[in-house]
């Protein structure tokens, strides 16, 4: 095939013109080197709109990124986050400012006891006003008894009552005369009569009135009797909160929230939070959903950058992003997905927030039933409860973002499997000890039965009254031996032993923990590390360069630029060895670097010396050049086809990359071909090797020492530009390893050209001359390496810098 000269033509002029831009693009500051890569990066979000719906990252970001990293990046205000701190806040605030009923238990054990406690109750209550700083009115006062029996037989016949009872019924008393039906108090006979029958009854006194109180509440006292195995009464104390009767409660039915104004306005900001939450939980189905369509329509899915791995350590372990990933690639409508498949999108933080929402809403339910309402029911107080628990424990889902805050949960969430495993094997143990407590000791109170028991085990377990209990056991127990050697055994084998092996699996898991927050930090570090390296004193790098070159040697530019950099990456291994080197190293490293620095003076008198030859030479370039023309078009087609496997790459540093690989080829064609004209005849077989058969042999005798390096200079100015000019414009990590990878392979040719001209039996001092020229070719592409990675380096950290900014 004819090769094209003008596509090469053309692609070098183009290459000129970006270089040139390129050594012209000196921003003044670094300021605003940031404000031109957080332009750009602006621009590469606005080009990835479509329709108003941000496509890039949406759909991911909004499964597994924080609310404060939504908000720094898409500027989405944590709306969430904050109703949840309110909710958490108000429910608990509605619980601590709300009354509490108090609660009292006592037990009697004989009817002297009953009857006294009976007498007291009524007395007290008449007495009231003359013991107590608190005023009570007891006019309104009223009582009555109510009681049941479980026996097919009619109570009112067995007890000869004046009048006909069922099974559940009350009787009213009065205060001053005290309980006579159905027994009377006063009589013993009655009221073990009326205990045979019955399994509880309870006493009621209503309508307690304090001046101090609101003016259309009362206090309600209730008073439950529970007979116990026919020989004790355990008697329970209940009070409540109950309305007035007559005209003050409907007098001042209509300012209930004037005087439950707290109450009522902590239910309607509760009310208010809740709904908004749950409104923001159907929203985010609602956005899930649009999204998903959208993308769908578009063809366009989510990219994937490492890079944007915010927060998302606790979805690695189910590769959550891969299967989202997955189900947009499908490409499946909304309606065709399977249950598993929408599953992806949501987590069970949806469900349980929704839970929480329904009983914090319910738990302000008071304020539309004014009337019937009773701020102090039990329903009421579990409703309290739960929307209270509720709220706080949702607070789990955004903890869980921050591994430093969170680090309790993760590491019991981590450590639990490990413990229950162990704690099905203490089990047996566990059931034999609370056996033979109940075997050996139930006189004691301690283990009367398997909760009791199980209890004062637990508080044995954590180290709480183990005087106490052994007192206990040694006390009521046939031998005071047995109940001493039943507690030392107990505390050995789970005091010593289990309870130390939890606390051991914690403090691994600790422990593992810390290392992998350790490890990441030390990473983070290394990132950011080249960064610290660029030297504050450039400029007065430069001058001892320009010193060193006035009273020594006169370079050229390039290798002017060439001394700067070395000087830059000597300061840079100086710093590294300072801080992570002890002293006696640092010396030794010293003293390398000084033997350095006079190898490189050696060689750059050789290469001075090898300056002289350049002008001897002038009239047989141009014949050299015309004839690598010839040759640098046969390999056209390769790189034609390289050129298109490489256009697939979207962003436009991989674009120059790709021009900078065809330069590449096209200049190595014509080294291969100025090699085998010097070596005796371009024409003659094996002379010419292709860019594939690198395994061959390559004839690189040059007689014009002074045409090679005007070659090699050229070609390691286009090269380093085209570097750069990449590095610029490629931000992202994935295409500058490429750049990297491609510069890594050129040195591996140049060394294997170089092993290929020592091979090659020519004469002494020419094999000589080669080696130093690509040697120095091969120093100069290994500095332009350095300067790569230190610019991808402080890359990186420009775009961290800009990222923690926004």
């Amino acid at each position: 095939m004819q090769p094209n000269r003008e596509i090469e033509n053309q692609l070098i002029q183009k290459i000129n013109k970006q270089v040139k831009w390129a050594q012209d693009f000196q921003p003044s500051s670094s300021e605003q080197l940031i404000e031109l890569q957080a332009i750009s990066y602006q621009n590469k979000h606005k080009n990835l709109q479509n329709g108003g719906i941000q496509i890039d990252q949406k759909v991911i970001d909004k499964m597994t990124m924080s609310p404060v990293s939504k908000y720094q990046i898409y500027d989405n205000f944590p709306c969430k986050i904050i109703t949840h701190i309110l909710l958490c806040l108000f429910t608990s605030l509605q619980i601590l400012l709300g009354e509490v009923s108090d609660n009292n238990v006592q037990k009697i054990f004989t009817v002297q006891e009953f009857q006294n406690q009976l007498s007291n109750m009524f007395e007290n209550i008449q007495n009231y006003n003359q013991v107590s700083f608190q005023e009570v009115s007891i006019e309104d006062i009223t009582g009555n008894i109510s009681f049941e029996y479980n026996y097919p037989m009619e109570f009112a016949n067995i007890q000869n009552f004046p009048i006909p009872i069922n099974k559940q019924f009350s009787f009213p008393f009065n205060l001053n005369e005290g309980i006579i039906e159905p027994f009377d108090m006063r009589s013993v006979k009655e009221i073990k009569k009326f205990l045979k029958y019955v399994n509880k009854f309870n006493i009621n006194i209503s309508y307690i009135k304090t001046f101090e109180q609101q003016e259309d509440t009362c206090w309600s006292a209730n008073i439950r009797y529970d007979i116990v195995a026919q020989t004790v009464i355990e008697a329970v104390v209940f009070t409540s909160i109950i309305d007035c009767p007559g005209e003050t409660h409907k007098e001042n039915i209509e300012d209930d929230f004037k005087s439950y104004g707290t109450s009522y306005f902590l239910s309607i900001i509760i009310l208010i939070l809740a709904s908004f939450a749950m409104f923001l939980n159907f929203k985010y189905v609602f956005d899930v959903i649009s999204v998903y369509k959208f993308t769908k329509h578009q063809n366009q899915y989510p990219v994937f950058n490492p890079r944007r791995n915010l927060k998302r350590r606790y979805l690695t372990k189910t590769d959550k992003e891969i299967t989202i990933q997955q189900v947009l690639q499908s490409g499946k409508p909304w309606n065709l997905l399977t249950k598993e498949e929408k599953k992806v999108f949501f987590d069970t933080w949806f469900v349980y927030t929704l839970i929480g929402n329904f009983f914090q809403i319910a738990s302000t339910s008071g304020i539309f039933f004014v009337q019937n309402h009773d701020p102090y029911s039990q329903f009421y107080s579990w409703i309290l409860g739960l929307s209270c628990f509720f709220a706080w424990t949702n607070m789990i889902k955004y903890l869980k973002y921050h591994n430093s805050i969170n680090i309790v949960m993760n590491v019991i969430g981590n450590a639990f499997p490990r413990i229950l495993q162990e704690a099905v094997g203490f089990i047996p143990i566990l059931m034999f000890y609370i056996t033979i407590g109940i075997t050996f000791f139930s006189q004691s109170n301690r283990f009367i039965n398997f909760d009791f028991a199980l209890c004062t085990l637990f508080a044995l377990l954590l180290g709480d009254s183990v005087n106490d209990i052994a007192q206990d056991l040694k006390m009521n127990s046939t031998s005071g031996l047995i109940g001493v050697l039943y507690v030392i055994s107990f505390c050995f084998v789970f005091m010593l032993a289990v309870h130390n092996i939890w606390i051991a699996m914690i403090m691994e898991e600790l422990k593992v923990k810390k290392n992998r927050e350790r490890k990441q930090e030390e990473e983070k570090k290394l990132k950011q590390m080249p960064q610290k390296f660029v030297p504050a004193n450039q400029s007065q790098l430069r001058e001892s360069v320009v010193q060193e070159r006035e009273t020594e040697y006169d370079f050229e530019q390039e290798d002017f630029n060439l001394e700067i950099e070395r000087k830059i990456q000597e300061n840079n291994q100086k710093f590294i060895s300072e801080m992570y080197s002890p002293p006696n190293v640092q010396i030794d490293q010293q003293q390398q670097q000084q033997q350095q620095q006079q190898q490189h003076k050696i060689e750059k008198k050789t290469s001075a010396q090898s300056f002289s030859s350049e002008e001897e030479h002038k009239e047989d370039r141009k014949q050299q050049h015309s004839a690598l023309d010839k040759i640098s078009e046969q390999d056209e087609l390769d790189s034609q086809q390289q050129q298109q496997q490489q256009q697939q790459l979207p962003n436009q540093g991989q674009n120059y990359l790709n021009k900078y690989i065809v330069l590449k080829d096209i200049l190595r064609a014509r080294g291969e071909s100025n090699a085998s004209l010097e070596s005796g005849g371009g024409n003659q077989p094996g002379s010419l090797n292709t860019y594939n058969d690198r395994e061959s042999h390559q004839s690189l005798e040059n007689k014009d020492f002074g045409t090679k390096r005007k070659f090699s200079a050229n070609t390691k100015f286009k090269f380093a530009n085209l570097a750069e000019k990449a590095v610029q414009l490629n931000k992202q990590e994935d295409h500058n390893i490429k750049l990297k990878d491609e510069i890594r392979f050129l040195l591996q040719d140049t060394e294997n050209e170089l092993l290929s001209v020592q091979t090659y039996h020519v004469n002494q001092d020419q094999l000589k001359e080669l080696e130093q020229k690509y040697r120095k070719y091969m120093k100069y592409l290994q500095l332009k390496l350095n300067r790569i990675n230190s610019h991808l380096q402080n890359n990186l950290a420009l775009l961290k810098l800009r990222d923690h900014q926004q």
